[in-house]
């Protein structure tokens, strides 16, 4: 589901299409800013969020590094860091049970929700070349 800048993506039950974010990295006012949306072309300092309506099957997520300098690439060794604990960011290392299947290209990451119970998910994003991009998931539960 696309949404316009500024809008959470609300997943509806019964969809099995998989949420497809693009990071990217920006500058703004001579700093590295991240942005990540449902545009290709994310501006710096936009963090869209992701709903995952209650009883809804879990969903795939799937997020494409767009756009951003050379050398910036997905840490592969260590793409991303999940808790349920509201820590944002999440302590190093940590990991939701919700989280799995994760898959890791340079330019691409994708793991499955499985919205197995009410939450938030925060989550840190791992880079090589550049800092990293924590955001959130709100799971309804199933």
């Amino acid at each position: 589901m696309t949404k316009e800048p500024g809008e959470d993506c609300d997943e509806q039950a019964g969809s099995n299409q998989p949420v497809v974010l693009h990071a990217k990295l920006g500058e703004v006012n001579g700093t590295a800013k991240w942005g990540l949306g449902f545009n290709p072309d994310p501006p710096p300092r936009f963090i869209v969020g992701v709903d995952l309506a209650k009883r809804a099957p879990g969903k795939d997520i799937v997020i494409h590094l767009a756009g951003s300098p050379p050398g910036i690439k997905f840490d592969t060794t260590d793409p991303i860091w999940v808790c349920e604990t509201g820590d944002c960011p999440p302590p190093p290392g940590s990991m939701s049970d919700q989280v799995k299947d994760i898959e890791c290209t340079d330019r691409k990451l994708t793991f499955h929700d499985t919205n197995s119970r009410e939450c938030i998910l925060t989550y840190q994003l791992n880079f090589v070349g550049a800092e990293p991009l924590d955001p959130m998931i709100r799971n309804g539960g199933f």
